[in-house]
């Protein structure tokens, strides 16, 4: 098969977690062929891109999440036309399909997407993706949102005899209410064991990330600090809040500047009475794979976890209203008991196979294979695919390595002060994200 894969990059070096994603297909297809296309605006679709008659298009969740931006609606208008004339079977990698989906029922529409692979579970396809909306039955399939590396384990394996000098480590995005309480809970859980563990001898390095990528640790150095962390907390990912236009994300927002310090209540009350828990799709996030490939030992907030992992066997169970949490942290100081647990957690994630890109790219592409009618397209057509696409990717790179700079001086900023920074970027974005 020939394959187009569309995504978007926003950063130089991002997680780790994006490009074992976005390349394993190219990496445990087998013999299908693959040209990547960095999709940063109409400029990139070129018409040796446009006229070839592909097997299947990938859309990527990296350039499905340019409809957080907010001239979105700008973007696709100009771009609809120019997506509408690729040939082929067309699916979609979908994150975050809670919030602004009524950009991804229209693509779905428009662009006459024949699946979508999300990261919700069957009892929510119907809820976030309706037929009525996307004109679609059987549209979905159920898939994490990351997996096991197999090569980027062998390189983490030869590092793996260091000390560890970080008793409890966490970074995540810095969140309000408005995901919902789930979606709350990655901050909650940090605010949380930031009090608990005061005073308690204990070494941490709890930090939520910000806007502007402030405290985001990428690249190798993710997995270095994993590896330097005896413990890191976290939860299963997503949302209980089914947003599809953005309105309740925007109004919750909002409020919660406005009244710093209200509590989950009153923002439910004044933002979306009633509408939270409507989705129950908690999945496994990357990091708690990240965290097994490490032997980085979790405490875990009490969840579904599809018998997939035990409490007590698998992680340190930590009770959502928190009363455990003078247990967690005699478990944490516990050395023993959490190298056994972190141990088990790689033999059920890791060690197993089961949850490997190798597998999820094998068996994706084998779905596609079925149910794309191959094209019989000409060779030499397709290399001319491979040029404009490394040539459109080569231009934009440029325009990246501008965007680091920036981002980097901004890192440095916060370091020295966290006011001025946030004074400066609310003069320059409003408050608005940037991606």
């Amino acid at each position: 098969m020939k394959v187009l894969v569309l995504h978007r990059r926003f950063r130089l070096q991002d997680r780790p977690t994006i490009d074992d994603h976005l390349y394993s297909f190219q990496r445990y297809s087998g013999d299908d062929e693959f040209a990547y296309l960095n999709l940063w605006g109409p400029a990139a679709l070129t018409e040796e891109i446009l006229a070839y008659p592909y097997d299947a298009v990938i859309f990527h969740y990296t350039f499905l999440a340019a409809r957080f931006d907010q001239d979105f609606e700008q973007q696709y208008e100009k771009l609809r036309p120019l997506l509408q004339r690729l040939k082929g079977y067309k699916v979609f990698f979908v994150h975050d399909e809670y919030v602004f989906t009524r950009w991804l029922w229209k693509m779905i529409r428009d662009l006459d997407v024949g699946h979508v692979y999300a990261t919700i579970y069957p009892e929510d396809y119907e809820t976030v993706f309706p037929a009525a909306e996307t004109g679609k039955t059987n549209l979905c399939s159920t898939v994490l949102p990351g997996y096991v590396e197999e090569t980027r384990q062998m390189w983490i394996n030869s590092r793996t005899s260091r000390s560890r000098k970080i008793d409890v480590g966490y970074r995540a995005l810095r969140s309000d209410y408005a995901f919902g309480q789930h979606g709350y809970l990655k901050t909650q859980v940090a605010l949380e064991m930031q009090e608990a563990v005061r005073d308690t001898g204990l070494h941490t390095d709890i930090r939520m990330t910000e806007d502007g990528y402030v405290n985001t640790i990428v690249g190798d150095k993710w997995f270095d600090y994993l590896l330097n962390c005896r413990t890191t907390i976290g939860c299963l990912g997503g949302s209980s809040l089914m947003d599809p236009d953005g309105s309740l994300r925007r109004a919750a927002t909002q409020y919660s500047k406005q009244h710093p310090k209200a509590t989950y209540e009153e923002v439910e009350q004044a933002c979306y009475p009633g509408m939270d828990g409507q989705i129950h799709s908690h999945l496994f996030g990357p990091k708690i794979f990240e965290c097994a490939m490490t032997c980085t030992c979790q405490v875990l907030v009490k969840d579904d976890y599809r018998g997939v992992l035990e409490p007590g066997r698998d992680f340190i169970e930590l009770e959502p209203d928190y009363s455990n949490i003078g247990h967690v942290l005699e478990m944490i100081r516990d050395i023993s008991a959490c190298e056994t647990i972190a141990k088990r957690c790689y033999e059920t994630l890791v060690a197993s196979g089961r949850y490997t890109y190798r597998k999820f790219a094998g068996e994706i592409m084998a779905e596609i294979r079925s149910a794309a009618p191959l094209q019989n397209a000409d060779q030499t057509g397709w290399r001319e695919v491979l040029r404009a696409a490394d040539e459109a990717n080569r231009k934009f790179e440029r325009v990246l390595r501008r965007r680091h700079l920036k981002q980097s001086l901004a890192q440095g900023l916060y370091q020295i002060s966290p006011r001025l920074y946030h004074t400066v970027r609310q003069k320059r974005h409003g408050g608005g994200a940037e991606r």
